[in-house]
């Protein structure tokens, strides 16, 4: 009886130890996805107002990605290049994407195989889709939740 009473004892110590283990597990889980969520957001942030050659006004700070611009010290662009881009100095800076469809496609522009240059040739893009059965519906469904600019269904 004595022995099946130690036994009892030793498996509530070991629950105990592992329900402490597994709520210190709880919280590091819950520490580590705040900080994957707070890098995310601030990848977002930063590539969607660094990429494609664009670039951000902000109080602080002015971040450009493309080689061709250059900038003075009234802070106004110059092109080095005016075949590559598609602003002129002294003109104001366009987002390539909306409010709106930065909060739509905000998962897809922090991977990298889209990202915001991806989003925009998605939105520029047109398809046609021959054929609205088994395959076709739900295509044109999945094509405009990505965010292709124009879609053509025939049926």
């Amino acid at each position: 009886m004595k022995s099946l009473d130690m036994t009892l004892d030793s498996l509530r110590l070991q629950i105990s130890q592992t329900e402490a283990l597994l709520t210190n597990l709880r919280l590091q889980l819950k520490n580590v996805e705040e900080e994957q969520q707070k890098l995310a957001n601030q990848e977002l942030d930063s590539a969607a107002h660094t990429q494609s050659g664009y670039a951000t006004l902000s109080r602080d700070t002015i971040a450009v990605s493309d080689p061709s611009v250059t900038w003075t010290a009234s802070s106004e662009p110059c092109l080095k290049d005016s075949s590559r881009s598609s602003f002129q100095a002294g003109n104001s800076w366009k987002s390539p994407l909306g409010a709106e469809e930065y909060k739509r496609y905000g998962r897809q522009l922090i991977l990298p195989q889209v990202g915001l240059r991806g989003q925009v040739n998605l939105k520029n893009a047109s398809v046609l889709i021959v054929g609205l059965g088994g395959l076709g519906c739900p295509a044109a469904a999945y094509l405009a939740g990505a965010g292709v600019g124009e879609l053509g269904l025939i049926d």
